[in-house]
């Protein structure tokens, strides 16, 4: 087995990434942000009345909950390499995360409001499904870039798949959503036959994971992403 030492140095200031990895040690239990616009906050479980304000390089764990308002986003990446994104009046507990020590565990995101975007790779050394869940819907996804939105009010979850794939679906049937591909659930009834993304949104979801003028998304998650290529080869 070869162990390496990557360091990562982004764009967006000091933040580096330094893990010690072999296929058999992968990063601690947390997700660390890297990059935030405005005054997002992180909630504990634990002291549900104080919100905590969020900065570059702050760490965030299970039954955290991150609330973004009007012009404020958050990008995390968390310890099984997920690029997560959570944009403008959202809401986002963390109800588990990726465990070294139980291989077979998954990360599971519950969004109670508002919309988020992940961004991964299937990679063979953690075997699992990471689970998104809304109210009324799940998304289950191994190595994908997909978008997922809830509006508490109307009870609609939509989902939208820019590569790979997910099973979206609800109590009543799931539905394949592939690349290029959206699907919608309301209520407690059955997800809507996927339709294609029309070519002039999809440009329009790639600059809305842009959290800052700041940020260089593309050495950001390029890097993080060869990160789990480099893993999974030594």
């Amino acid at each position: 087995e070869m162990l390496y030492t990557l360091r990562l140095f982004l764009f967006l200031g000091c933040i580096v990434l330094e893990p010690a990895v072999m296929a058999a040690n992968v990063l601690s239990v947390n997700a660390t942000v890297i990059a935030f616009s405005g005054n997002p906050v992180r909630i504990s479980k634990s002291q549900p009345n104080i919100s905590i304000p969020l900065k570059k390089g702050d760490t965030v764990g299970e039954n955290d909950t991150i609330v973004t308002k009007e012009n404020e986003k958050v990008k995390l990446v968390t310890s099984d390499y997920i690029i997560v994104t959570i944009i403008e009046k959202s809401s986002l507990q963390i109800q588990s995360l990726f465990s070294q020590s139980q291989k077979q565990s998954s990360t599971r995101l519950s969004l109670l409001v508002g919309k988020l975007w992940l961004k991964m790779k299937a990679h063979s050394f953690l075997q699992n499904t990471n689970i998104v869940i809304t109210a009324n819907a799940t998304a289950g996804v191994r190595g994908t870039e997909f978008a997922i939105a809830y509006d508490s009010q109307t009870k609609k979850t939509q989902s939208w798949v820019l590569q790979g794939e997910i099973i979206f679906g609800g109590k009543k049937g799931n539905v394949v959503v592939s690349e290029g591909f959206s699907s919608t659930l309301e209520g407690s009834g059955q997800p809507s036959s996927p339709v294609k993304i029309e070519n002039e949104m999809i440009q329009n979801f790639k600059d809305e994971q842009t959290v800052s003028l700041h940020e260089d998304r593309k050495d950001l998650e390029q890097a993080v992403l060869d990160m789990i290529q480099q893993t999974t080869q030594d």
